[in-house]
């Protein structure tokens, strides 16, 4: 039983892990996007420099988008194994004096969560925590993409009409 309990532990930290390597990555793969586009368009004197950028302010939107999708589900499989590591530990305190792990506000809320674990799965990030504000991020992410395209189609237009 204890082994089991060690792989769920190290389970929940594999996912921590993951989900933050993978979240660096689109934020660092955003920002040089945008970076690379703004560049581009305040050095070039190539008329269109605007239409060149106009597929890495998309693919920047793309990135954002799939950041913030690949976030919500991170959290959902970092809930699981807080599930699975408290249902664990229930185990254990019905036959000894072990504490359960519950360093974050997330991991104390499980205990209490127990009964319905979907609807803990499917929580939206709360206010205030690291998720929250990594999903704000991505959305500015998406946001500032998306103002950089229709600016982009607003300089189209004016080129177009002369």
């Amino acid at each position: 039983m204890l082994e089991l309990y060690k792989t769920a532990v190290e389970e929940y930290r594999f996912q921590v892990n993951l989900n933050w390597d993978r979240n660096k990555f689109y934020v660092l793969l955003n920002s040089g996007l945008i970076t690379a586009s703004c560049g581009l368009l305040r050095t070039s004197g190539f008329k269109f420099a605007e239409f060149l950028t106009l597929p890495l302010f998309i693919l920047g939107f793309l990135a954002a988008w799939l950041g913030y999708k690949t976030l919500i589900k991170g959290i959902e499989y970092r809930r699981r194994a807080v599930i699975k590591k408290t249902q664990i530990e229930q185990k254990f305190t019905t036959y000894s004096d072990i504490l359960p792990i519950d360093t974050t506000e997330g991991m104390r809320q499980a205990q209490d969560l127990l009964a319905d674990p979907e609807a803990y799965y499917q929580k939206t990030p709360r206010f205030g925590t690291i998720s929250y504000f990594l999903a704000a991020l991505f959305i500015v992410l998406m946001i500032v993409n998306f103002v950089a395209l229709l600016y982009l189609g607003l300089l189209g237009l004016k080129f177009v009409a002369g």
